[in-house]
């Protein structure tokens, strides 16, 4: 049958940065955890069309022909890690070259506090917490008034009365004998320097090429290759783990088509 000649799907995508290593052109990976889902090119032509009277008097269609085009590529992936994500943006990322400081969440009874957080655990690196410098934030719900209640933090060595609390190193909390004693749900974010840390940086990403690698039914082989892309809006990063990347495709004299993207079609079989 000739439906088992047609294209299946996209199984592979590679992702790469242009830029100049000692004034050489030179492509950097961008890490892909995960296949592709789904890659889509839409070439965006914007087609004119002139008019020509009819014997009846009606204007009808002449011809049309490409005014112009704005080609983008979309790709979705089921998951993706923090570089890919910053392609989203335009932005690089990187290894942080120094410690970084984030907010550390924490929640827990006052009538139950935890011990301080072992090593390799986030916020193990937490320094004891002074009045004065503190930015920690320690919070309750009252249940009188269902309102916030902001519980201070003081020095190690005060002693502790009312909505008071102490934060030690790593996150050792100790709270006045009243706070203990009303055993209400805290709610803590903490400061604390991480090192080696991965960050999205301020350099702009500049321009990508994309190659992917294909199916079709019969096991042939498909190839696709974008030569250079920027970016176009930003795409929305939610809270699930599914990631869409969208891209801008200019032109590029290596394109065959001169659409700036090419679609290979081969008699080869596919390998990966």
């Amino acid at each position: 049958m000739s439906l088992i000649q047609c294209f299946r799907t996209i199984t592979r995508c590679g992702i790469f940065r242009q830029v100049r290593v000692g004034g050489v052109p030179t492509l950097v990976p961008i890490a892909i955890a995960a296949p592709p889902e789904e890659m889509t090119i839409n070439p965006n032509d914007q087609i004119e069309k002139r008019m020509v009277k009819a014997c009846d008097g009606r204007k009808v269609i002449g011809l049309t022909y490409p005014e112009g085009s704005e080609p983008e590529v979309e790709i979705k992936f089921s998951g993706a890690v923090m570089e890919l994500e910053a392609l989203m943006h335009g932005k690089i990322v990187a290894q942080a070259s120094g410690a970084t400081e984030v907010m550390v969440f924490a929640e827990f009874n006052s009538a139950d506090p935890p011990g301080a957080r072992p090593s390799g655990t986030i916020g193990n690196s937490v320094l004891a917490q002074t009045e004065a410098t503190s930015k920690a934030l320690v919070t309750y719900i009252d249940p009188d008034t269902k309102l916030a209640v902001k519980v201070t933090v003081k020095d190690a060595s005060d002693t502790l009365v009312d909505d008071e609390c102490s934060i030690g190193a790593g996150m050792l909390f100790t709270f006045s004998p009243e706070l203990e004693a009303k055993a209400v749900d805290i709610q803590a974010w903490v400061p604390c320097s991480v090192s080696n840390a991965t960050i999205v940086t301020a350099e702009p990403l500049g321009l990508v090429s994309i190659f992917a690698q294909g199916v079709s039914f019969d096991n042939k082989a498909r190839l696709v290759s974008i030569w250079s892309c920027s970016r176009t809006e930003s795409a929305p990063l939610a809270d699930t783990s599914e990631r869409t990347i969208k891209l801008t495709i200019l032109q590029s004299p290596q394109s065959a088509s001169g659409l700036g993207f090419d679609i290979v079609d081969t008699s080869l079989l596919n390998a990966c």
